[in-house]
């Protein structure tokens, strides 16, 4: 007897991992929980559809940071000095809208604060939780995950992502994106930023 389109045949995904002249096929793997996809991206915010996002190079200045709304998964900001706010969701979260409200909670915890401030409550817990406390500030923690690059571009408190974040925050500018990719067979997990 023949499969009918309502039957659901698991299929393993592959990606192909091109490398130093040579493929590898690898199979794709569940991240069990949450929290080891919250792990997966702050190790590696490159997973991140960034460029699809408007964004440039990202680095992470916060993680589950405590705002006057709740816990934001991962907070980011890029080489041009805008946000990023990372919620993660597991799969079969049907409510899009309260991860939306979530996210725009967390956009309006930050707005209008100032660099100084966003530095207190965002990025000095993330730096004692991750025990990067050797990065001192907001900029050095930019410029150690962005290096080299940055740092040729960036003074004490003054480089232009020290600028452009201080705009983003002060004048309330944040640019808004949701990536909730539809349902995929597998997919275990699901974020938005």
């Amino acid at each position: 007897m023949g499969l009918g389109l309502a039957d659901e045949v698991p299929v393993t995904r592959h990606v192909l991992v091109r490398s130093s002249g040579r493929s590898e096929l690898v199979p794709e793997s569940v991240l069990p929980l949450e929290a080891d996809l919250h792990d997966a991206l702050a190790r590696n915010p490159e997973l991140l559809p960034t460029t699809d996002l408007g964004l440039g190079r990202v680095a992470v200045v916060g993680r589950e940071s405590g705002l006057a709304s709740g816990y934001a998964d991962l907070i980011l900001v890029d080489d041009a000095g805008q946000l990023c706010l990372v919620e993660v969701k597991k799969e079969g979260n049907p409510d899009t809208r309260q991860v939306i409200a979530q996210l725009i909670d967390y956009a309006a915890a930050l707005w209008g604060k100032s660099v100084e401030e966003f530095e207190k409550t965002v990025v000095e817990p993330f730096l004692q939780a991750e025990s990067e406390a050797g990065a001192g500030s907001l900029d050095d923690l930019i410029v150690g995950q962005l290096a080299p690059a940055e740092a040729e571009n960036e003074a004490e408190g003054v480089g232009p992502t020290g600028i452009d974040l201080r705009n983003s925050l002060e004048a309330g500018s944040p640019s808004r994106h949701v990536n909730s990719p539809g349902p995929c067979p597998g997919d275990r997990q699901r974020f938005a930023s």
